[in-house]
């Protein structure tokens, strides 16, 4: 969502661009239609001036300050829908400071985690599995940046989305733990999680 989200800026900021250098080659004033019968007029009106009636044979001005029009209104949307992303990506990487409580070193740790397992007849043992120890990739310790709400380090930002969320939903989860796959080897997917109904990841 995080990657989305930046895509979608980078996006509307090009488009902000072009509009805006569009505008720059413009004339100034401001153009009115209105409907007559079947009949379309124009109206032109610049900063020192009411609007006094556009001929036709002025069409390209008509144009340029009916795109004009366009434009402005078009760039105030995509203003407003910058602000809106930037501001979603600037709480994306807010913390509530409460993930202290769960970090490894936290005395209230253990205490805590069993609350975020689902409340069924398997929560202790969701709980259980999802304090256990297990076996993770120890390949490249040092990409693990970016901090989650249980109190993990993992690779990038779309990674603390998704732990989060499973976090945030009570859903018990293991960060990079190793699968075996038999005579194929083995790899460690991102995250591996435990049926709360089955007990079965």
């Amino acid at each position: 969502m995080i990657r989305q989200l930046n895509e979608e800026l980078r996006c509307i900021n090009k488009h902000i661009k072009e509009l805006e250098s569009k505008l720059n080659t413009i004339p100034p004033g401001t153009l009115c239609c209105a409907r007559n019968g079947n009949k379309i007029k124009w109206y032109f009106r610049n900063e020192s001036s009411s609007y006094s009636y556009l001929p036709k044979k002025e069409k390209k001005l008509a144009e340029q300050l009916a795109f004009k029009k366009y434009a402005q209104i078009e760039l105030d949307y995509l203003r407003k829908k910058r602000s809106a992303i930037e501001n979603c990506l600037q709480i994306s990487e807010l913390s509530s400071g409460a993930e202290v409580l769960l970090t490894e070193q936290s005395p209230y740790r253990d205490l805590i985690l069993p609350y975020y397992s689902n409340h069924s007849r398997n929560s202790e043992k969701l709980a259980a599995w999802a304090q256990a120890e297990y076996i993770s990739n120890p390949d490249y310790p040092d990409g693990k940046k970016f901090h989650t709400k249980k109190g993990e380090l993992v690779r990038s930002k779309s990674e603390v989305f998704i732990a989060d969320a499973l976090f945030t939903h009570r859903i018990p989860y293991r960060y990079e733990q190793k699968l075996d796959l038999g005579s194929a080897g083995y790899f460690f997917p991102d995250f591996t999680v435990c049926h709360p109904r089955y007990l079965k990841t």
